[in-house]
């Protein structure tokens, strides 16, 4: 609009200019007329010979100024037979020849014909200045109208078709923290909005795998409690009330029981617990040097001797491993981490542990002969409450013990990470960084000595 409005304007200007120039130059041609038709007269009543010759010359003067503005055959053609006209009159009334007055007339009404000739002229250019004058006006409403249609027509599409996806978008997540956890944001529109709606659609996605994650988490922990609760309570109803106790090999066989649930119950609070502090940043660290290889001997005579069908093995350099940590929070990373390598290796076989230094960082690989994680399990398996599928039914626990691993890990500034086969084993690699005031020591190819606890 603003363009076709610039455009008519300076088409406007130059007619309108036109006409201003052709009104002016015919009136300036009628003046020169004008005062060739009283020179004329003049010299015609005159008998003074040098006045005579001075009009004459204002004459040839006044007529050729006259000729120099005409724009128009018609205006040219005028003024060449007033030339004409008023040359025979100057010939015969020098000459002195009879007819000199019918020349004069003849040489007056060729001037006033050119007079008529610029008249007309200026009239037309005159009303061609009022027919552009007309259409400019006509001009300025219709773009006027125009634009306020187009602007109209902008607002209504910017509502419905351009700002629609934003407005869905809007309404998406209104709806969505109402409560509504169904929801969805159709991803259409703009690139930027469409990027946002996909965001969007991703937590909403996320929140929904959570809940459910959720839901069957506490599903898992009523199963897994009412286990245990379970066995206290037949072991408990074996020991008659206000009776003799049982012979001592069996009173001995019902507190192994009672410790195994015992402590198994007291795994699934310490997750939970342990849970709760990290979601509300509760975390209590007591950092010091330390040297990992104490730890990692520590962690495996834990676990020495809980199952007869595993062999715990251990790699470990001959020099320290120095690291700023929490080593019960370490210590508790490697609980868990060889807790699940023996639960998921039903079938037993060997699990081993590898500490090294690489790259200015000690890396602590648990490897397992196991039943392996899935590729769509290793994605989410750092996640809370997520469990492997293969033996979820089959193993007790509550899906957090991988995720309380990673956030103590990441705690300490490390990284953790799964690699694994599904049927051949699983290996996961705790990277943690060097103490800063500890030169490397060995390369990453340097040999390590084993160990069997």
């Amino acid at each position: 609009m603003g363009i076709l409005s610039a455009a008519a304007l300076a088409v406007i200007t130059a007619a309108v200019q036109g006409a201003n120039s052709g009104i002016l130059a015919s009136a300036e041609s009628v003046r020169q007329a004008e005062e060739a038709a009283i020179d004329l007269l003049v010299h015609a009543r005159s008998s003074d010979p040098l006045v005579r010759m001075d009009h004459e010359r204002r004459l040839a003067s006044h007529l050729v100024d006259a000729d120099r503005r005409l724009a128009t055959p018609e205006e040219h053609a005028a003024a060449h037979e007033a030339v004409d006209a008023v040359g025979e009159y100057l010939l015969a009334s020098r000459a002195g020849a009879p007819g000199t007055e019918a020349s004069l007339e003849q040489a007056y009404a060729a001037v006033g014909a050119l007079v008529d000739v610029n008249m007309a002229h200026v009239r037309a250019a005159r009303a061609s200045a009022a027919r552009w004058q007309m259409i400019a006006n006509g001009a300025g409403i219709s773009l006027a109208l125009a634009m306020v249609l187009a602007s109209w027509l902008l607002g209504w599409w910017l509502k419905t078709q351009a700002l629609r996806p934003v407005l869905e978008l809007s309404d998406a997540l209104a709806r969505f923290g109402g409560g509504d956890p169904l929801v969805r944001a159709r991803e259409v529109g703009p690139e930027e909005v469409a990027r946002m709606a996909r965001d969007f659609n991703r937590m909403a996605d996320a929140l929904a795998r959570q809940r459910q994650g959720q839901a069957a988490f506490l599903a898992s922990v009523a199963h897994d409690l009412r286990n245990p609760i379970s066995a206290l309570k037949l072991t408990a109803a074996a020991v008659p009330v206000g009776g003799p106790l049982p012979p001592e090999a069996r009173t001995r066989r019902a507190f192994d029981v009672v410790r195994r649930q015992a402590v198994k119950l007291e795994r699934m609070l310490n997750d939970l617990l342990d849970t709760a502090r990290i979601e509300a940043g509760e975390v209590e660290m007591r950092v010091e040097r330390v040297d990992l290889r104490d730890h990692v001997r520590s962690a495996l005579e834990l676990f020495e001797g809980t199952s007869a069908h595993h062999r715990l093995v251990s790699e470990v350099p001959d020099h320290p491993v120095p690291v700023y940590c929490d080593p019960l929070r370490i210590e508790q990373v490697l609980a868990n981490l060889l807790s699940n390598a023996i639960k998921y290796s039903p079938g037993g076989g060997e699990v081993r542990v590898t500490l090294r230094v690489a790259s200015g960082e000690a890396v602590i690989q648990v490897a397992d002969q196991g039943i392996g994680i899935s590729e769509r399990d290793r994605a989410t398996i750092f996640e809370p409450f997520r469990r492997t599928g293969s033996l979820r039914s089959a193993v007790a626990g509550t899906g957090l013990g991988l995720y309380v691993v990673r956030r103590l890990v990441e705690a300490h500034a490390g990284s953790v990470a799964v690699a694994s086969v599904e049927g051949m084993g699983t290996i996961f690699t705790v990277r943690l960084p060097l103490a800063h005031d500890t030169p490397q020591l060995v390369p990453e190819s340097a040999p390590a000595a084993p160990a069997a606890p």
